[in-house]
C-alpha cells in the first residue's frame, strides 16, 4: 500500500463520516523544461546483509510516520482499522521505551520537529496538531487545506504539504494559522527546504515543484520516475525517492534537472542521509539500501532482523547513532544498528 493511497483511504472515511474540508484559492506556478535524460546507476545485491536490531517498541495500530528531536523519536499511529485512536508515541532515543502516547487528529500520518513543537498532519480531518514536548499534550490544533501529509520546516514557517488541495501551506507558528498558500503539482506528499527554495514532490504528477516562497509561487518543475515520494538534501545534490520506478534520483538544483537515478531493487520509501552515505527505506523485509552518493550506486542490502513486512511504503529517523522503522502491519517501531 502507497502512502498515496492511505491518505486516499483516510480522505474516504472522512468523506463518508461528513468531516469538513478547507479549500484554498490557487496561485499560478512555472514549469522549467523537461529534464534531460538520467545517468544510469548501480543496482542491489540480491543477498541482503543481516542488521542487528537494538530495541523494539510496541506503538499504536498502523505506525508510519516518523520523527526525532527533544531527545526522543516520535512516532505516528494512523490507528488503521475500525475503532483505533490515532496517536503519537514518544520513545527514548536510548532504550526505545515508551514516554508518552498522545491522541491526535484523525488519521494522522507524519510528523516533524520546530519552533518548540511537534507537528503532526492530521490527513482525515485537515488538521495540524501541535505537541507540546513539554508536556506532551497537544497545545493547538491548525485548520489546513485538504489531506495534510509531509512538512518542510524554515526559519519562519512550518511548510504542511495538503495532498487533496494540491498546494504546500505556511503555518505561522506564532499565530497558529496559515499565513500563505502555493499551489504545486498533483498530489503532493512531501518537502524538503534547500538550496533556497521548498522541494515538492507530486506523486501524481512524477514531478517535483521547486518553490519560492517569497514569491510565493513555483519557479520550475523537474519531471522524475512515476510516484516520487519522500524528498531529503544531502551534499549539493537533492534525492527523491519514486515509488513507481524503484529508483531514487538524484537532482542538481542548479540546473532543476535529474542527474541519476539507482535501482534499489524494490519499493523505496523514506530517505536518510547519514555516516557519510544516503539510506533508502524498502516496502519488503523492512530492507535497506545504502547507496554511495560519490559514484550513485547502490552498494549494499540489508534486513532488520527477523521483523518481517511487505504491505506500506515506510519512512524511517535517524537518533541516537541508529535508524529508526515503523513496521505498519506489526504496530511496532524497531531501533536498527547502522551497518558498516
Amino acid at each position: 500500500m502507497s502512502r498515496a493511497t492511505l491518505v486516499s483511504a483516510v480522505a474516504f472515511v472522512c468523506l463518508t463520516a461528513s468531516c469538513g474540508t478547507q479549500r484554498v484559492v490557487p496561485v499560478p506556478g512555472t514549469s522549467s523544461p523537461a529534464a534531460s535524460p538520467p545517468t544510469p546507476g548501480g543496482s542491489v545485491s540480491a543477498s541482503p546483509k543481516i542488521v542487528t536490531v537494538l530495541a523494539t517498541a510496541a506503538v499504536g495500530r498502523g505506525p508510519i510516520g516518523i520523527a526525532s528531536g527533544f531527545g526522543s523519536v516520535w512516532v505516528v499511529s494512523s490507528g488503521s482499522g475500525a475503532g483505533a485512536q490515532p496517536t503519537v508515541t514518544r520513545l527514548a532515543e536510548a532504550s526505545g521505551a515508551v514516554q508518552a502516547t498522545i491522541p491526535v487528529g484523525v488519521g494522522a500520518i507524519q510528523a516533524t520537529t520546530g519552533f518548540g513543537f511537534v507537528w503532526v498532519s492530521n490527513a482525515g480531518d485537515d488538521t495540524v496538531s501541535m505537541i507540546d514536548p513539554r508536556t506532551d499534550t497537544v497545545a493547538a490544533t491548525v485548520p489546513v487545506g485538504d489531506g495534510p501529509d509531509g512538512f518542510a520546516v524554515t526559519k519562519s514557517s512550518v511548510w504542511v504539504v495538503c495532498r487533496g488541495a494540491a498546494d504546500i501551506e505556511a503555518i505561522d507558528p506564532t499565530a497558529r494559522a496559515i499565513s500563505v498558500r502555493i499551489t504545486v503539482g498533483a498530489q503532493p506528499g512531501f518537502a524538503v527546504p534547500a538550496f533556497g527554495s521548498i522541494w515538492v514532490s507530486n506523486f501524481a504528477g512524477s514531478s517535483i515543484s521547486r518553490v519560492d516562497p517569497q514569491a510565493g509561487s513555483v519557479v520550475a518543475t523537474v519531471p522524475t520516475e512515476v510516484g516520487p515520494g519522500d524528498i531529503v538534501a544531502f551534499g549539493r545534490s537533492l534525492w527523491v525517492s519514486d515509488l513507481g520506478g524503484g529508483s531514487v534520483q538524484r537532482i542538481d538544483p542548479r540546473v532543476a534537472q535529474v542527474t541519476a537515478t539507482i535501482r534499489v531493487g524494490g519499493t523505496p520509501g523514506g530517505l536518510v542521509p547519514v555516516a557519510g552515505s544516503l539510506w533508502v527505506d524498502l516496502r519488503v523485509g523492512p530492507s535497506l539500501v545504502r547507496v554511495d552518493t560519490r559514484t550513485n550506486t547502490a552498494t549494499g542490502t540489508f534486513v532488520a532482523g527477523n521483523t518481517r513486512s511487505t504491505g506500506v511504503d515506510r519512512l524511517l529517523a535517524f537518533a541516537d547513532e541508529a535508524l529508526w522503522l515503523p513496521i505498519f502491519e506489526q504496530g511496532i517501531v524497531v531501533k536498527v544498528s547502522i551497518p558498516s
